[in-house]
């Protein structure tokens, strides 16, 4: 059964190398950047499947995939060390996704949807930059009551970590799938780890969904349960200001827990937090977990 389980939103990249700017110029995309799709990439998704045909790339994507997919190749196992829970359309590109992670060694556990279709990611590659366009769809209709599956439940239970990326929390179900899972983690000695993912995240957070983290982030860090919003919004090399939200936070603990935690969060601002067991340092929006030699790096590859 799976060591490590991934909760996020599923998305099957459509990857192809372009030769020139004409279809990105087409779109409104530039290279180097990622976005959500709106009413104009509507189309793209078809438009690359039709015009590079074989040359197109299907790979089981969204960023907590790609660390459980990583994960699963780190672990040296030909198959079930890790699992994946997420949402998908019942369409031929959640056949595809599907296919994907599992023959990758992925343990898939995902709710299928008739509601939307599989979520996708457009990938455009050209003189080894690339551009993203993800189309999230049927991802963001996952729902709490799908962990209450048994095959999930089973995964659940056998998993000794288990991760989530920050992008759920941008939709009600994922919210509340993150939230029972930080809470089955504490009250069963898992390691529950997860990562901000985006500057985007955790700006929107402040003002439309403060809530989520607020529910979230006792099970990761109870040492100190609200510095996401007051020191990550404080992109500042010297780490004074920082130190000083720091010292305002009120400390809400749900968890009662003493495990140990290593937060990397990036660029040079290095941070002791109000607890001597831990720090962090501000470098590439990593959180890492180290507890008993357990090392674990989510890279979000797509959004």
């Amino acid at each position: 059964m799976a060591q490590i389980l991934g909760l996020g939103n599923p998305l099957l990249d459509i990857s192809v190398e372009v030769e020139n700017l004409e279809l990105l110029e087409k779109y409104g995309l530039k290279m180097g950047n990622a976005i959500l799709a709106g009413p104009e990439h509507q189309a793209l998704y078809a438009e690359v499947v039709s015009k590079f045909g074989s040359s197109v790339q299907y790979i089981a994507g969204g960023a907590t995939q790609n660390s459980i997919r990583v994960a699963q190749w780190v672990s040296g196992e030909s198959s079930g060390y890790t699992g994946y829970v997420g949402a998908i359309g019942s369409d031929e590109f959640g056949t595809t996704l599907t296919k994907s992670a599992q023959s990758e060694g992925v343990t898939t556990l995902y709710q299928v949807s008739s509601e939307k279709p599989t979520g996708t990611c457009a990938v455009l590659v050209y003189q080894q930059e690339r551009s993203l366009v993800a189309n999230l769809a049927a991802s963001e209709t996952l729902q709490v009551s799908h962990l209450d599956t048994d095959a999930v439940k089973a995964a659940i239970e056998s998993a000794r970590v288990i991760y989530c990326a920050g992008f759920p929390l941008t939709h009600p179900g994922g919210a509340a799938s993150v939230e029972k899972l930080g809470k089955i983690s504490s009250e069963n000695g898992k390691i529950f780890a997860t990562n901000l993912s985006a500057p985007f995240i955790v700006q929107v957070s402040v003002f439309f969904f403060q809530r989520r983290f607020d529910n979230m982030f006792p099970y990761c860090f109870p040492e100190w349960a609200a510095f996401y919003w007051r020191c990550l919004l404080t992109i500042h090399k010297d780490s004074t200001i920082c130190s000083a939200a720091l010292r305002d936070i009120k400390v809400v603990d749900k968890t009662g827990a003493s495990r140990e935690s290593v937060i990397r969060l990036g660029r040079g601002c290095r941070i002791t937090p109000p607890n001597k067991h831990s720090s962090f340092s501000y470098e590439h929006m990593n959180i890492v977990f180290n507890d008993k030699g357990f090392l674990f790096l989510e890279y979000p590859l797509t959004p």
